[in-house]
């Protein structure tokens, strides 16, 4: 069984390929191959490569117990560790150092930063009643990491706290 392209020689190769659908899909699979995960032929390029140490940073009471972010702020805790890392990257860029490198005094000052921009500009309504169980908010950062022997290390920094008295 022949086509009608097959039986006209004047038509070129190009469309007898672009009415075969396997050859199309033959053509994309080697195109996407040779393009590699880049964007935006990716969707996910995030998850292409895990970072050494993952990072969280939240609010807690004076015991270090966390509280629900949406709860409190207008505020995710993804957000936060967001405004945290911009901060700390600007005092890196002015130290001229790598943001691991950072030392305690600049996270602290990050958080330090984040807290008070979170207070002053994102309290929800009912923040008084849900932060009511403890005298002063603390922001911490949760770093977690496994190091070369595969060897689980878990971390918690006190950045910096605020007291709730009226």
């Amino acid at each position: 069984m022949t086509t009608p392209e097959a039986d006209n020689p004047g038509v070129s190769r190009w469309n007898r390929l672009r009415r075969t659908p396997l050859a199309l899909l033959a053509a994309m699979v080697m195109a996407l191959y040779l393009i590699g995960d880049q964007y935006p032929f990716s969707n996910y390029p995030m998850y292409a490569n895990f970072g050494e140490q993952a990072l969280v940073f939240f609010l807690s009471d004076g015991e270090g117990e966390p509280y629900a972010m949406k709860r409190v702020f207008n505020k995710s805790a993804s957000d936060a560790k967001k405004i945290y890392k911009s901060y700390l990257e600007d005092a890196c860029m002015a130290a001229d150092l790598e943001e691991n490198e950072a030392t305690l005094e600049m996270k602290r000052a990050a958080g330090g930063k984040v807290l008070t921009q979170l207070l002053t500009e994102h309290k929800r309504k009912d923040f008084a009643e849900e932060t009511s169980r403890s005298p002063v908010l603390q922001a911490r950062l949760r770093r977690v990491w496994l190091d070369e022997s595969d060897a689980f290390h878990d971390e918690v920094i006190l950045l910096a706290e605020e007291s709730l008295a009226p």
